[in-house]
């Protein structure tokens, strides 16, 4: 019998190291690497996926507080979830295609942290 009302999936970096972190950065700032972040996690967070909350209250020190993704930089994680009840199908073959769905979908955080962030 289960007992589990929610179900959560999951894409991307719940913590970055420290070396990722710096990475994260400098990514956010680059125009190019930092506005292909901000299009893709609208583009989620439209299609109904959470997105990972800001840990810091203030910017780095040393970083524009005034920069146009700032937002991002208050983030020391990056990653989006589907939140949701527990599908019928959980325990048949048919739950498979159902996570798969979501983690496609999801798949554009884990390839901007692969071009930029995970070296």
């Amino acid at each position: 019998r289960m007992f589990a009302h929610q179900l959560v999936l999951g894409s991307g970096m719940h913590t970055f190291q420290k070396d990722q972190l710096e990475r994260y950065r400098k990514a956010v700032i680059d125009p190019k690497a930092g506005k292909a972040l901000a299009t893709l996690l609208k583009k989620l967070e439209r299609a109904g996926y959470v997105l990972r909350e800001a840990t810091r209250k203030q910017v780095p020190r040393g970083m524009d507080p005034n920069h146009p993704r700032a937002d991002l930089l208050l983030r020391e994680g990056m990653y989006a979830v589907y939140e949701g009840k527990v599908p019928r199908d959980v325990a048949s073959p048919k739950f498979v295609p159902f996570c798969l769905k979501h983690f496609r979908a999801t798949w554009p955080i884990n390839a901007w942290l692969l071009k930029h962030v995970v070296k």
